[in-house]
C-alpha cells in the first residue's frame, strides 16, 4: 500500500511567521515578495523526507519513517481572506 505524505496546515493570526516558517524549510523568500509582506493565497509545499531529516539533524536520528515527505498548506492570517475557499 502507497502511503502518501501527510497534510500539515499552518495557521494563525497575520504577522506571526507562518511564511518566513514555511521559507526556511523550503529555502525561500516568499514571504519578502508579498505585498506588505502578507500572503496573499492560499499555497501548498510539498516537502521530501530527505529535506526534513536535514532540517532536523539529530532529532531524527534512529527514527524510520514510511511517508514520502510532508505537504504544507500556507494560509493568510489576515481578516480580508477569510472568504477564501
Amino acid at each position: 500500500m502507497y502511503i502518501r505524505q501527510p497534510i500539515v496546515a499552518v495557521l494563525g493570526h497575520v504577522d506571526h511567521g507562518k511564511t518566513t516558517l514555511l521559507d526556511y524549510i523550503r529555502g525561500s523568500c516568499v514571504a519578502a515578495r508579498e505585498a506588505g509582506a502578507i500572503t496573499q493565497h492560499i499555497g501548498a509545499t510539498e516537502v521530501p523526507l530527505d529535506a526534513i531529516r536535514k532540517i532536523c539533524g539529530n532529532l531524527l536520528k534512529g527514527k524510520q519513517f514510511k511517508v514520502p515527505g510532508l505537504l504544507f498548506i500556507d494560509t493568510p492570517g489576515h481578516f480580508a481572506f477569510t472568504t477564501l475557499r
